[in-house]
């Protein structure tokens, strides 16, 4: 038999305590967001670490081969770094918006000729 008549019965300190904590993620949902953004940006930054690390070891190779850079690799390279710069940038706060894939993929400005 339902004491309540089917209404709710008095709130107890549980209920209160997990609607304040449903209430604080909610209201900070964004950071949580940013959170799991910057969490996957961590992974993707060691990532480019070896990137970096690899592209210069074949650099190196390439120079001692043909006398210079490979320029596909190096144009790729300068623009590994410009996303490396952004994604320390998103990491470090210093940047709101994320990097790629939420914006495009930075490209060097051509040489000054």
């Amino acid at each position: 038999m339902d004491v309540n008549n089917g209404q709710p019965g008095p709130m107890t300190s549980a209920d209160t305590l997990m609607q304040r904590v449903g209430d604080w993620f909610y209201a900070t949902r964004d950071h949580w967001k940013r959170g799991l953004l910057m969490l996957l940006y961590i992974l993707a930054f060691s990532l480019v670490k070896l990137a970096v690390t690899l592209i210069a070891i074949f650099q190196f190779g390439y120079i001692l081969i043909t006398g210079g850079p490979n320029g596909l690799v190096r144009d790729f390279g300068a623009s590994l770094a410009l996303f490396t710069g952004d994604l320390v940038a998103f990491l470090v706060c210093a940047d709101e918006q994320p990097p790629f894939p939420f914006r495009e993929w930075p490209r060097p400005s051509p040489p000054d000729a």
